[in-house]
């Protein structure tokens, strides 16, 4: 990448590197729209906060949640990039599960950020669970500056979208990727055609490809170099469809 200070980025590119480094070369107010699913840590199916090893009950924040190598980065550290390179009256998705929310929204309660509610994604499946069978993630809907609407105005704030996971073979790309109409409802409701969503957690590259399919053009960071080569893979697939009629 081979930006000078503080600008322009280039649209419909993501870039296999750490995020940080993104996003502070890029200039403020550049983007559009956020919408994405960070690393956090996380604990079997999600059901508690202690588990039983070796005999003893122990923090699982402790043992760090990691299913990802790259998940130690916290909301603390990006959200002030967030809010600098989003544009005013424009929206931020920032999804999480509910063992992070609290701390979540106690960071994004010091920031600049203005909340505006939590939504809901129905994954209209349940999953086992001694605490409940999980059926839902949470997705904090943030606003940078004054009121802005969303389009659709009879969206409702709990969004039944089935899990679809993109597999090459027998193997899943990602253990949380998001559905691409899920991620398009929220791209739709807060931009308009043309406009530029930022990503910078794409994993296996779902929000790009929402991005593409909803006529807009998105940018993103991917650390992790097997997931960045799915995500190319799977949008560069998609554009040979396209690009057939």
């Amino acid at each position: 990448m081979k930006w000078r200070v503080k600008m322009q980025p280039n649209r419909n590119t993501i870039y296999n590197m750490d995020c940080m480094d993104v996003l502070r070369e890029m200039s403020d107010g550049c983007v559009d729209c956020i919408v994405t699913d960070p690393p956090y840590p996380v604990t079997p199916h999600g059901n508690s906060r202690k588990s039983m090893i070796n005999g003893e009950w122990q923090s699982n924040a402790s043992r760090k949640g990691k299913i990802f190598e790259d998940n130690d980065i916290d909301i603390a550290d990006y959200l002030p990039e967030l809010y600098r390179v989003l544009r005013d009256r424009a929206h931020c998705y920032i999804m999480v599960n509910n063992l992070n929310l609290t701390h979540f929204l106690q960071v994004i309660d010091d920031s600049e950020f203005n909340f505006v509610k939590c939504l809901i994604w129905d994954k209209c499946r349940q999953l086992p669970s001694r605490y409940y069978m999980g059926c839902f993630e949470y997705i904090i809907f943030l606003r940078k500056g004054g009121e802005f609407p969303i389009k659709e105005f009879n969206t409702p704030d709990i969004l039944k979208v089935p899990v679809t996971k993109t597999k090459f073979g027998d193997k899943t790309i990602h253990y949380t990727e998001k559905p691409t109409y899920l991620l398009e409802v929220l791209i739709r409701n807060s931009t308009e055609r043309g406009e530029l969503v930022l990503d910078p957690f794409m994993g296996s590259g779902s929000t790009a490809l929402a991005a593409k399919m909803c006529g807009r053009d998105y940018i993103g960071a991917e650390i992790n170099t097997e997931y960045y080569n799915n995500a190319l893979e799977k949008i560069n697939l998609f554009s040979a469809q396209t690009q057939l009629f």
